[in-house]
Protein backbone atom coordinates (compact mmCIF):
# COMPACT_ATOMS: atom_id res chain seq x y z
CA UNK A 1 0.00 0.00 0.00
CA UNK A 2 1.24 3.32 -1.13
CA UNK A 3 1.42 6.28 1.35
CA UNK A 4 1.17 9.79 -0.25
CA UNK A 5 1.98 13.16 1.41
CA UNK A 6 0.07 15.77 0.77
CA UNK A 7 0.46 19.60 -0.12
CA UNK A 8 -2.36 21.68 -0.24
CA UNK A 9 -1.84 25.44 -1.54
CA UNK A 10 -3.41 28.66 -0.76
CA UNK A 11 -1.71 31.70 -2.49
CA UNK A 12 1.41 30.12 -2.99
CA UNK A 13 1.54 28.69 0.53
CA UNK A 14 1.60 25.17 2.16
CA UNK A 15 -2.50 24.51 4.00
CA UNK A 16 -4.04 22.42 6.18
CA UNK A 17 -7.82 23.52 6.72
CA UNK A 18 -10.49 21.49 8.59
CA UNK A 19 -13.08 20.16 6.12
CA UNK A 20 -11.42 22.09 3.33
CA UNK A 21 -13.42 25.23 5.04
CA UNK A 22 -11.89 28.50 4.13
CA UNK A 23 -10.81 30.09 7.08
CA UNK A 24 -10.16 26.96 9.29
CA UNK A 25 -6.52 26.92 8.83
CA UNK A 26 -4.91 24.87 11.24
CA UNK A 27 -1.21 24.89 9.69
CA UNK A 28 0.49 27.06 7.19
CA UNK A 29 3.92 26.66 5.81
CA UNK A 30 5.22 30.03 3.22
CA UNK A 31 7.61 27.47 1.58
CA UNK A 32 6.08 24.16 -0.19
CA UNK A 33 9.36 23.50 -1.56
CA UNK A 34 10.78 22.34 2.19
CA UNK A 35 8.05 20.20 2.61
CA UNK A 36 8.48 18.47 -0.83
CA UNK A 37 12.27 18.03 -0.23
CA UNK A 38 11.60 16.31 3.32
CA UNK A 39 9.22 14.06 1.67
CA UNK A 40 11.65 13.18 -1.07
CA UNK A 41 14.39 12.78 1.03
CA UNK A 42 12.21 10.57 3.73
CA UNK A 43 11.65 8.10 0.61
CA UNK A 44 8.23 9.82 -0.49
CA UNK A 45 7.57 8.33 -4.41
CA UNK A 46 4.25 10.12 -5.00
CA UNK A 47 2.45 13.42 -3.57
CA UNK A 48 -0.63 14.61 -3.98
CA UNK A 49 -0.81 18.24 -4.70
CA UNK A 50 -4.24 20.49 -4.71
CA UNK A 51 -4.69 23.76 -5.56
CA UNK A 52 -7.35 24.97 -3.18
CA UNK A 53 -7.93 28.64 -4.97
CA UNK A 54 -8.69 27.04 -8.32
CA UNK A 55 -10.76 24.12 -6.49
CA UNK A 56 -12.82 27.42 -4.93
CA UNK A 57 -13.19 29.15 -8.68
CA UNK A 58 -10.37 31.67 -7.68
CA UNK A 59 -6.72 31.03 -8.92
CA UNK A 60 -4.10 32.83 -7.71
CA UNK A 61 -0.73 33.46 -9.68
CA UNK A 62 0.91 32.44 -6.39
CA UNK A 63 -0.56 28.93 -6.80
CA UNK A 64 0.29 28.73 -10.61
CA UNK A 65 4.41 29.57 -9.96
CA UNK A 66 4.49 27.45 -7.24
CA UNK A 67 3.57 24.68 -8.94
CA UNK A 68 5.16 25.12 -11.54
CA UNK A 69 8.23 24.87 -8.92
CA UNK A 70 7.63 21.83 -7.24
CA UNK A 71 6.88 20.00 -10.63
CA UNK A 72 10.54 21.21 -11.62
CA UNK A 73 12.09 20.41 -8.82
CA UNK A 74 10.28 17.03 -7.86
CA UNK A 75 11.79 13.30 -8.09
CA UNK A 76 8.65 11.79 -7.04
CA UNK A 77 5.53 11.48 -8.98
CA UNK A 78 3.43 14.24 -8.34
CA UNK A 79 -0.44 14.36 -9.21
CA UNK A 80 -2.47 17.35 -9.53
CA UNK A 81 -5.86 18.23 -8.55
CA UNK A 82 -8.03 21.62 -7.64
CA UNK A 83 -10.31 23.11 -10.17
CA UNK A 84 -9.21 21.05 -13.43
CA UNK A 85 -12.51 21.38 -15.41
CA UNK A 86 -11.18 20.55 -19.12
CA UNK A 87 -8.56 18.59 -21.33
CA UNK A 88 -6.36 22.04 -21.64
CA UNK A 89 -6.53 22.49 -18.03
CA UNK A 90 -5.39 18.43 -17.50
CA UNK A 91 -2.86 18.66 -20.44
CA UNK A 92 -1.37 22.09 -19.27
CA UNK A 93 -0.10 20.08 -15.89
CA UNK A 94 0.62 17.30 -17.45
CA UNK A 95 3.02 19.10 -20.27
CA UNK A 96 4.83 20.56 -17.14
CA UNK A 97 5.76 17.21 -15.65
CA UNK A 98 2.63 15.93 -13.31
CA UNK A 99 2.36 12.41 -13.70
CA UNK A 100 -1.38 12.33 -13.61
CA UNK A 101 -3.96 15.04 -13.11
CA UNK A 102 -6.91 14.58 -10.16
CA UNK A 103 -10.75 15.83 -10.99
CA UNK A 104 -13.97 15.85 -9.06
CA UNK A 105 -16.26 18.24 -9.74
CA UNK A 106 -16.38 17.70 -13.57
CA UNK A 107 -17.23 14.09 -13.03
CA UNK A 108 -20.73 15.19 -12.14
CA UNK A 109 -21.03 18.75 -13.34
CA UNK A 110 -20.01 17.70 -17.24
CA UNK A 111 -20.00 13.93 -17.69
CA UNK A 112 -19.23 14.53 -21.11
CA UNK A 113 -16.30 16.39 -20.68
CA UNK A 114 -15.17 13.99 -18.08
CA UNK A 115 -15.49 11.17 -20.25
CA UNK A 116 -13.59 13.13 -23.01
CA UNK A 117 -10.87 14.07 -20.65
CA UNK A 118 -10.12 10.53 -19.19
CA UNK A 119 -10.35 8.55 -23.14
CA UNK A 120 -7.86 11.85 -24.23
CA UNK A 121 -4.89 10.68 -21.37
CA UNK A 122 -5.56 6.89 -20.49
CA UNK A 123 -3.87 6.39 -17.62
CA UNK A 124 -2.99 10.27 -16.23
CA UNK A 125 -6.58 10.61 -14.65
CA UNK A 126 -7.47 10.49 -10.98
CA UNK A 127 -11.03 10.46 -10.47
CA UNK A 128 -11.64 11.80 -6.50
CA UNK A 129 -15.03 11.19 -5.09
CA UNK A 130 -15.14 13.30 -2.04
CA UNK A 131 -18.05 13.28 0.06
CA UNK A 132 -20.01 13.39 3.45
CA UNK A 133 -21.89 10.42 4.79
CA UNK A 134 -24.72 9.38 1.91
CA UNK A 135 -23.26 12.56 -0.90
CA UNK A 136 -20.79 14.05 -2.74
CA UNK A 137 -19.01 17.18 -2.08
CA UNK A 138 -17.86 19.04 -5.19
CA UNK A 139 -16.76 22.82 -6.11
CA UNK A 140 -14.27 22.38 -3.54
CA UNK A 141 -16.23 21.34 -0.95
CA UNK A 142 -19.35 23.83 -1.03
CA UNK A 143 -22.34 21.94 -2.61
CA UNK A 144 -23.55 18.32 -2.18
CA UNK A 145 -24.18 16.52 -5.02
CA UNK A 146 -27.50 13.40 -4.20
CA UNK A 147 -25.34 10.29 -5.41
CA UNK A 148 -23.93 7.55 -2.60
CA UNK A 149 -19.89 7.69 -3.14
CA UNK A 150 -20.23 4.00 -4.04
CA UNK A 151 -22.06 4.43 -6.68
CA UNK A 152 -20.75 7.39 -7.93
CA UNK A 153 -17.27 5.27 -7.84
CA UNK A 154 -19.15 2.35 -9.57
CA UNK A 155 -19.99 4.88 -12.72
CA UNK A 156 -16.32 5.83 -13.15
CA UNK A 157 -15.00 2.22 -12.54
CA UNK A 158 -14.94 1.46 -16.73
CA UNK A 159 -13.21 4.15 -17.75
CA UNK A 160 -9.31 4.12 -18.39
CA UNK A 161 -8.39 5.62 -15.05
CA UNK A 162 -5.12 5.66 -13.11
CA UNK A 163 -6.74 4.97 -9.63
CA UNK A 164 -9.95 6.42 -7.61
CA UNK A 165 -9.71 8.81 -4.75
CA UNK A 166 -12.07 8.66 -2.01
CA UNK A 167 -12.18 11.18 0.32
CA UNK A 168 -14.14 11.51 3.64
CA UNK A 169 -14.78 15.27 3.78
CA UNK A 170 -16.24 14.69 7.38
CA UNK A 171 -13.17 14.20 8.62
CA UNK A 172 -10.65 15.50 6.51
CA UNK A 173 -8.23 17.41 8.77
CA UNK A 174 -9.28 16.11 12.14
CA UNK A 175 -7.48 13.34 12.59
CA UNK A 176 -10.42 11.59 13.44
CA UNK A 177 -9.73 7.81 11.96
CA UNK A 178 -11.23 6.50 9.27
CA UNK A 179 -14.76 5.40 7.87
CA UNK A 180 -13.50 1.61 7.54
CA UNK A 181 -17.08 0.39 6.82
CA UNK A 182 -17.57 3.12 3.73
CA UNK A 183 -14.10 2.61 2.42
CA UNK A 184 -15.20 -1.29 2.43
CA UNK A 185 -18.45 -0.28 0.18
CA UNK A 186 -16.19 1.14 -2.06
CA UNK A 187 -13.52 -1.22 -2.68
CA UNK A 188 -16.40 -3.67 -3.48
CA UNK A 189 -17.46 -1.87 -6.17
CA UNK A 190 -13.87 -0.85 -8.27
CA UNK A 191 -11.42 -2.19 -9.81
CA UNK A 192 -8.57 0.36 -10.07
CA UNK A 193 -6.65 1.36 -7.34
CA UNK A 194 -8.44 2.62 -4.62
CA UNK A 195 -6.34 5.65 -2.54
CA UNK A 196 -8.37 6.88 0.51
CA UNK A 197 -8.07 10.18 2.09
CA UNK A 198 -9.37 12.01 5.15
CA UNK A 199 -8.97 11.26 8.88
CA UNK A 200 -6.16 9.39 8.84
CA UNK A 201 -4.53 8.95 12.68
CA UNK A 202 -1.80 6.75 12.35
CA UNK A 203 -0.17 3.63 11.95
CA UNK A 204 -3.27 1.62 12.83
CA UNK A 205 -5.28 3.33 10.61
CA UNK A 206 -2.72 2.71 7.98
CA UNK A 207 -3.38 -1.05 9.00
CA UNK A 208 -7.10 -0.78 8.57
CA UNK A 209 -7.33 0.84 4.99
CA UNK A 210 -4.50 -2.29 3.85
CA UNK A 211 -7.04 -4.69 5.77
CA UNK A 212 -10.09 -3.74 3.60
CA UNK A 213 -8.29 -3.26 0.40
CA UNK A 214 -7.20 0.10 -0.01
CA UNK A 215 -4.11 0.33 -2.38
CA UNK A 216 -3.12 3.58 -0.91
CA UNK A 217 -3.81 6.46 1.84
CA UNK A 218 -3.01 10.18 1.45
CA UNK A 219 -1.61 11.68 4.51
CA UNK A 220 -2.33 15.62 5.34
CA UNK A 221 -2.75 16.98 9.02
CA UNK A 222 -1.16 14.20 10.72
CA UNK A 223 2.24 15.20 8.90
CA UNK A 224 2.17 18.72 9.54
CA UNK A 225 3.01 20.95 12.97
CA UNK A 226 5.35 18.17 14.12
CA UNK A 227 2.70 15.28 15.07
CA UNK A 228 4.54 12.87 12.91
CA UNK A 229 7.09 12.49 10.29
CA UNK A 230 6.51 10.73 7.17
CA UNK A 231 9.42 8.28 7.68
CA UNK A 232 7.97 7.44 11.22
CA UNK A 233 4.80 6.85 9.61
CA UNK A 234 6.31 4.07 6.72
CA UNK A 235 8.10 2.51 9.72
CA UNK A 236 5.41 2.19 11.61
CA UNK A 237 3.46 0.79 8.85
CA UNK A 238 5.96 -1.77 7.83
CA UNK A 239 7.03 -2.62 11.03
CA UNK A 240 3.25 -4.10 11.55
CA UNK A 241 3.14 -5.43 8.14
Amino acid sequence: MQIIPSIDLHRGQAVKLVGGVPGSEVYSNPSPLNLLEEWQSQGAERIHVVDLDSALGVPSEENKRTIGELLSSARAKIQIGGGIRSSSDASRYLDMGADAVVVSTIIFSDRRMFEQLVNSFPGRVVASIDFRGTSVSISGWTTEYPVLPEVAAAECDYLPLHSLIATDVSVEGRLTGIDIAGVRRIRKVVKHPLIVAGGVSGVDDLMALRRCGADGAILGRILYGQRSSFMKLVEGFRNKM
